[in-house]
């Protein structure tokens, strides 16, 4: 009987306070950069904002072909701005006992036609966001609760760093020919302010014009969304 007991602890335990960022993902954010009257950057004639849109749509498709529930930030050309992105991301609900991911979609660009490559970022280490935003989803809360800010912070750098890095090796697999620019930290608004799992995807550079034919070519894209998937799983 006492072990019985012992068990039924520690299996209520392992429950409470499992990493609240590990095990299956119950949602992927899909966040199409720029829009409406933001373009982001332009190459060659062709806007950032309509690459992302394309990219998002793909990644939509591929993810609700393998039963992977997906949202997106922006489904058309409309401008939102960051902390409507941010915001939208924070208030998602999904299922308890799985924890959502934020994928944000950008191209590149530079001065010069010579810079190349994928690079994915993640928010600083030493930036701890609010952890307790009032617009985050209450399953989101209840799942922190048991946790300081520090202990939620360690746990989401691991975690942004893991998928950062997978989503990346990914790329390296299916686009070999591409550079790798490898995973970044930066304090972009939408990884710093946050509180659940974010990337932010460079997929290449519109100002180089080999690397412009390829990621807005369809079935770059469909790559792409298939090399994401995979990372996720």
């Amino acid at each position: 009987m006492k072990v019985k007991a012992i068990l039924f602890f520690l299996l209520l335990s392992t429950a409470l306070f499992a990493n609240p960022f590990s095990g299956q993902i119950g949602l992927v954010i899909i966040d199409a950069g720029h829009g409406g009257n933001d373009p982001g950057a332009v190459g060659f004639g062709i806007y950032e904002k309509d690459v992302t849109l394309e990219l998002a749509l793909a990644l939509k498709a591929e993810l609700e072909k393998n039963d992977i529930p997906c949202v997106l930030t922006r489904e058309s050309d409309v401008y939102l701005s960051l902390e409507e992105r941010v915001s939208f991301a924070r208030s998602q609900s999904y299922k308890a006992g799985t924890y959502p991911i934020f994928i944000s979609l950008h191209c590149n660009s530079s001065d010069g036609e010579s810079a190349a490559g994928t690079e994915i970022y993640i928010k600083k280490q030493l930036s701890t966001p609010n952890f307790y935003y009032k617009d985050l989803a209450n399953v989101t809360l209840l799942s922190y609760s048991s946790y300081s800010k520090i202990q939620l912070n360690r746990y989401l750098n691991i975690r942004n760093y893991n998928l950062a890095d997978t989503v990346s090796k990914e790329f390296q697999s299916a686009f070999p020919l591409m550079k790798s620019r490898g995973v970044k930290e930066t304090d972009y608004y939408v990884l710093i302010n946050n509180p659940i799992t974010a990337i932010l995807i460079e997929v290449g550079f519109l100002s180089n014009k080999e690397e412009n034919a390829l990621i807005t070519s369809p079935l770059f894209q469909v790559e792409a969304a298939e090399a994401i998937r995979k990372a996720i799983l």
